[in-house]
């Protein structure tokens, strides 16, 4: 019975980890609270090659390229130079929750996937890098010997 219980609160706990991604892509991303930035960091860390070569904060970024997509009944994905995580929905070849999609056909009235295109996360890793490039400059003018640039 104690094994039936801790399933049941696993599975409780992954649909509220469905929830607070759902409701974190659906919101703008300005808007975004804090958990559901943190649910599209750790989505991107399980499934997107390129987050493994980012830092925290410019992973953190990233999440303001990433949408809530809404696909439907025969249209393939993924588009070219876009990224897509399965959410919802039935897909041809299928895929489980949370995996990253190479390409299927949606075979189902809607289906739903976390997305990001290539054109905005370069335009949100532009931002990040001069942001950094601006800290690092201003981190050398602190320092004695580079005052006076």
């Amino acid at each position: 019975e104690d094994s039936l219980l801790r399933l049941d609160e696993t599975s409780r706990e992954a649909k509220r980890d469905k929830a607070v991604l759902r409701e974190g892509l659906s919101r703008d991303p300005a808007a975004r609270e804090e958990r559901g930035i943190d649910a599209i960091v750790e989505c991107l860390q399980r499934t997107w090659p390129r987050a493994k070569e980012l830092d925290g904060r410019a992973l953190r970024r990233v999440t303001r390229a990433a949408r809530l997509m809404e696909a439907y009944d025969g249209q393939c994905l993924p588009e070219k130079e876009q990224f897509c995580v399965f959410l919802d929905g039935r897909v041809d070849p299928p895929y489980k929750w949370g995996e990253a999609v190479t390409i299927c056909t949606i075979r189902s009235m809607k289906a739903e996937f976390l997305s990001l295109r290539d054109t905005d996360v370069e335009d949100v890793l532009a931002v990040h890098r001069e942001t950094e490039r601006r800290r690092a400059f201003d981190t050398l003018k602190n320092v004695p010997l580079f005052r006076r640039w």
